[in-house]
């Protein structure tokens, strides 16, 4: 009888120093897993990209984004948000036309604001075709696209946004203009100062910074770039050329200068 009790106690033991071996090892397996998901969680977060905001500068405009509504900051603190006008030459005895996805603008039609409609079937961006017909006119034809800075003529102050820069391609190059009010542009005859775009068949981002915008040669009143700047009325986009010819357009932003590696 006391060898059967020495022998359960010893089988007892045996039993319970086995299931704590047991609990121990799975406790040690369990901190483990935990250490490892851990560790899993870490490396996880380590490898995720944070997304950088989108800034926006003081002249701001993404097609994607925006569709026809261009935001502006002004010098004097005002904001204001504008929006693509097409027109022709039809004032100056010009035939030309111009279409924005289905929207178009011939002889004697007035000015037309762009729809988002038009920038939505453009794939999201100001797309364009036009035909150049001199008419009457005695220089060279034109079609144009344009936006306002302030209503009703109103002008604004542009020096804080140093220049322009604007993603597209266009068939052929063009000009971009900055124009004062309009007696101010009445007394120099319309020689406002402008820059060349030049054509790209693929999209690419061209930028100018104010001082490398010049009145045309053929000017004889002098007007100083920063003075236009400061009350300036609007921005036009000229895609002027021989009479007959034709072209198309597709622009995508525009922004505030910010000067790229590659100028």
């Amino acid at each position: 009888s006391k060898a059967e009790e020495k022998k359960d106690d010893s089988d007892n033991s045996k039993a319970e120093e086995k299931k704590d071996d047991s609990d121990d090892s799975k406790a040690e397996e369990k901190q483990d897993d935990s250490s490892d998901s851990k560790e899993d969680s870490s490396d996880s977060s380590s490898d995720t990209t944070a997304v950088e905001p989108v800034v926006q500068g003081p002249l701001y405009w993404d097609a994607s984004m925006n569709k026809n509504s261009i935001n502006l900051l002004l010098g004097d603190g005002s904001t204001s948000a504008s929006a693509w006008v097409v027109a022709t030459d039809y004032e100056t005895n010009g035939e030309s036309s111009i279409n924005v996805a289905n929207q178009s603008v011939g002889y004697g039609d007035p000015d037309a604001v762009v729809s988002d409609e038009s920038i939505e079937y453009c794939s999201s961006a100001l797309c364009g075709t036009y035909r150049l017909d001199a008419g009457g006119f005695t220089g060279e034809p034109y079609v144009k696209a344009y936006f306002n800075i302030g209503e009703d003529g109103k002008t604004g102050d542009a020096t804080a946004w140093d220049g322009i820069c604007v993603t597209y391609t266009s068939s052929k190059a063009f000009s971009v203009e900055l124009n004062p009010s309009f007696e101010v542009a009445n007394s120099i005859s319309w020689a406002v100062p402008a820059v060349a775009f030049r054509k790209y068949s693929e999209e690419t981002t061209e930028c100018h910074a104010w001082s490398e915008f010049k009145q045309p040669t053929w000017a004889s009143k002098f007007i100083e770039t920063t003075d236009v700047v400061k009350a300036l009325a609007s921005i036009v986009f000229k895609f002027r050329s021989t009479d007959g010819s034709s072209g198309d357009f597709n622009i995508k932003k525009i922004t505030n200068y910010m000067k790229t590696s590659e100028q």
